[in-house]
């Protein structure tokens, strides 16, 4: 502590960076707020197949939540349920095999909720990212890549 002794203190913060003035701190999960609150994350992996009638989606979503990366998992259960219209908006109107391929590590906006039996957390809803402000986006993609570059794909 004595190496500060001769450090003067500031009295007005003016001269913080914006990116540090601006800080955000990822959400923590409330169960309770379900359907209310946003979280940032990643698209890692999108699997389609064939359901009964019509084809179905599983995207996994590495969601930034109170400082740490969770994985969580969104059913579009068929092209003709409401949520395939989550998954067809973010390929732009054309979801197939190229543009499932362009998602994959694509930064996303979802809503959780936990099922009512046991503690199950699924993505209610996933859209495009937007955010409140640039440092906002440049902190998201930071984590995004932090994300990427040491868990997602190890170095060999």
């Amino acid at each position: 502590m004595d190496r500060f002794n001769d450090v003067k203190r500031s009295e007005e913060i003016v001269d913080i960076p914006d990116i540090i003035g601006d800080y955000w701190i990822c959400n923590v999960f409330d169960p309770n707020q379900k359907y209310r609150d946003y979280y940032y994350g990643i698209i890692t992996d999108i699997k389609e197949k064939m359901g009964a009638e019509e084809k179905e989606h599983i995207v996994t979503v590495m969601v930034l939540i109170d400082g740490e990366q969770k994985k969580y998992k969104f059913y579009t259960n068929g092209e003709s349920n409401y949520k395939y219209l989550d998954l067809n908006d973010l390929c732009n109107g054309y979801v197939n095999e190229e543009s499932i391929k362009e998602l994959k590590y694509t930064g996303v906006k979802v809503k959780l909720y936990k099922t009512k039996k046991g503690d199950n957390v699924y993505i209610n809803e996933l859209i495009a990212e937007d955010f409140e402000s640039d440092n906002q986006k440049i902190q998201i993609d930071m984590l995004g890549e932090y994300w990427l570059e040491n868990i997602a794909l190890p170095k060999k």
